[in-house]
């Protein structure tokens, strides 16, 4: 996949960030471009910032079951396009 214009686009190692993101924003592709790594990577948006700054800041609270489900989709999808 062609490299976006990172301004334009969050990009995340850790499956953690990336579950809690995706419940509310689509995963745009996950990065493979490093065969010992990948990297989750979402469309910059100011919400998405928003959303992000509440999860450091450790004010965001997340149904649990849509969090299980949404780690558990990922996993999935790693494992598809492994």
């Amino acid at each position: 996949m062609k490299i976006k214009e990172t301004q334009n686009y969050y990009s995340t190692p850790s499956l953690a960030v990336a579950a809690t993101l995706s419940i509310h924003f689509p995963v745009d592709h996950i990065d493979r471009s490093n065969p010992h790594t990948f990297n989750f990577v979402f469309e910059r948006t100011q919400e998405l910032d928003n959303l992000l700054e509440t999860y450091w800041r450790r004010q965001l609270r997340i149904e649990p079951q849509s969090y299980f489900e949404q780690l558990r989709l990922l996993k999935i999808r790693l494992h598809e396009n492994a």
